[in-house]
Formats: structure tokens, sequence, C-alpha cells
């Protein structure tokens, strides 16, 4: 029932006719099991003709079922291949910009000194007033290049944690390997083990407490006979 929903819900974009469609699944998942317990019942009790006719409400539900479930399990297998699409294209995308990002930070000479340095420097070539000097626009300059240094770091691991897996995007984390089993024929044995096995085991249920009611019952008739 829930598959059949899903699968038929998302089969429409118009709300209203989405959630008839999707309980028009429930339904018929709901009929499977019905009536094949009605197939089996009537059967066992020799109504034949009853029988066959609740086997062919039985069936309608059972295919309906089946078709609901492998559209289900389809569209999950394509959703999970687009996720696969997308995160090949974003590791491509932050390889390459990892590459570009370290190129930059070569351009970076490596005596360049700390944000924390430069910014105490300068602050106290301002406090003594000496703005006017060459070492003061020096170590402005320093200071952008500082920033920028340190900002391409962040970003450089930040890519380099989404590629290991351990970022908020995951992107390199392996998809878990999907069964090869056809969706068709999971969704075959599902009905099957599902409306067969349920059917059956009420039914059963079914005769054995008519059978014990009878037995119940015919003790006081033979004793009154006898």
């Amino acid at each position: 029932g829930f598959a059949n929903y899903q699968a038929f819900s998302q089969s429409v974009a118009d709300p209203l006719q989405s959630g008839v469609w999707g309980w028009t699944g429930v339904i018929a998942a709901i009929i499977s099991f019905g009536g094949f317990t009605f197939f089996y019942w009537h059967t066992a009790n020799h109504r034949m003709k009853e029988g066959v006719r609740a086997l062919l409400f039985a069936l309608a539900g059972g295919g309906t079922s089946i078709v609901g479930t492998q559209m289900y399990i389809a569209a999950n297998n394509q959703a999970a291949e687009a996720e696969l699409v997308r995160a090949g294209s974003n590791r491509d995308v932050l390889q390459t910009q990892i590459a570009d990002w370290r190129r930059q930070l070569e351009g970076i000479p490596p005596e360049t000194r700390s944000v924390e340095g430069l910014e105490a420097y300068i602050e106290e070539v301002e406090r003594v007033g000496r703005t006017h000097q060459k070492p003061y626009r020096d170590a402005q300059n320093e200071l952008g290049l500082a920033r920028r240094r340190d900002d391409l770091l962040v970003r450089i691991e930040t890519a380099n944690a989404e590629l290991l897996g351990t970022g908020t995007g995951d992107i390199l984390v392996e998809a878990q390997t999907r069964t090869s089993i056809p969706g068709w024929f999971f969704a075959l044995m599902l009905e099957l083990f599902s409306s067969q096995g349920t059917s059956i085991g009420l039914v059963a249920l079914l005769i054995l407490y008519g059978r014990s009611r009878v037995n119940a019952g015919e003790g006081p008739v033979n004793q009154g006979i006898s």
C-alpha cells in the first residue's frame, strides 16, 4: 500500500489528483488482500462461483500492486543513479576548484606574516602617527595577502573535507551496493508473500474458529439426544 501510494501519487502533478491516485493504490492493495482471502474462504466452503469472482478481483488488485511496487522501486533506482551522477559532477568541480585555489596560494609569498601580527603592527603604527611612511603601506598590502591566504586555506580545507566525505555534502561517500534483483521480481515476490500468505493464514484461522465452535456445540446436542 505504501509503495502504491508513493508511485501513483507521483504520476500526476495536480495535488488533488495526486491524492486520489495515491489512495487508489492503497485500495488496490486492500482489494488484493481481501480478494484472495474471500477466494480461499469460498473455495474452502465449496462455493466455486463466488471463489472465481473473488479471484478476478484479487488478481486485478494484485496486478495493480505489482505494477505500483515496481514503479516505486524503479523511481528509487533512478533517483539513486541521478545522485551518483550529481556526486561525480560535484567531485570533478571541487577537484578543479581546489587546484585553482592552490595555484592562487602559490602566488602569495611564503614570508607573508600572519594576519594577527600584521594587524597588531598596523595598530601600533597608527597609534604613533607614522602612517605616512612606506612600511605602513607595505604592511597594509601584506595584510591583504595574509587574509587572502587564510581564506584560500579555509576553502581548500572545506573542499577536501567534502571530497573525503566528512563535510556537509558527503559527495565522495560511496553509494551502498544495490542488489541486482529486477524490480518486477521483487514486486511479484512481495505481492505473493504478503497477499497470499496473510490470506491463507486468515482463512486457516477462520476455518479453525468455525470448527471449534461446531465441535463445542455438538457436545450438548449429543447429550440431549442420548
